[in-house]
């Protein structure tokens, strides 16, 4: 088996408070979601200005920030007639990058424009991906045999994982997430 060990010790954590109303057939659920992580560790801002063999020099690198995000979510549900129903969601959700894509050849004192050269190294820095979602669906009994249920929805997804090129003085080009 191939394994990666990481001497990193990242914290993570999330929270969640949700309560369900029914008034009457409208039934209403909300929530309320916190989710943190902070990478402790470091990532080098700009590698544009350091000089290719200053590359694993501690002085080009600043402590990766803490991320967090409240991410409210609701859901309503009536009846449109004895047999049939409506459902609506809102909701927003927040997914920390993996930690192989933060922690990744970690670029350490001991590397230098040679050992990085066409290589893909992490980022600790990375943003959590965020994703605002709506959502509508009816179901409807046709007959004791026969269902049918239809849902439509949209999600908005902001700070998606790419790859930046990053080239050093000297032309040594690498990749980071």
């Amino acid at each position: 088996q191939f394994f990666v060990e990481y001497d990193r010790k990242p914290r993570d954590g999330s929270a969640y408070a949700q309560t369900k109303l029914e008034m009457g057939e409208l039934i209403l659920n909300a929530g309320l979601r916190a989710d943190f992580y902070w990478p402790r560790d470091r990532y080098a801002p700009d590698y544009s200005i350091v000089a290719p063999e200053l590359v694993g020099n501690s002085m080009f690198y600043v402590p990766a920030k803490m991320k967090w995000q409240l991410s409210p979510r609701f859901g309503l549900s009536f009846p449109i007639s004895d047999k049939g129903a409506l459902r609506l969601s809102y909701g927003h959700f927040f997914q920390m990058p993996s930690y192989q894509k933060m922690y990744q050849n970690p670029v350490l004192e001991n590397y230098n424009q040679y050992s990085i050269a066409d290589s893909r190294i992490g980022n600790p820095n990375l943003k959590a991906e965020r994703t605002v979602q709506y959502e509508i669906g009816l179901q409807q009994q046709l007959t004791s045999d026969i269902s049918f249920e239809s849902s439509v929805y949209y999600k908005d997804i902001r700070d998606l994982l790419g790859i930046e090129i990053l080239t050093l003085s000297n032309a040594a080009t690498f990749y980071r997430y």
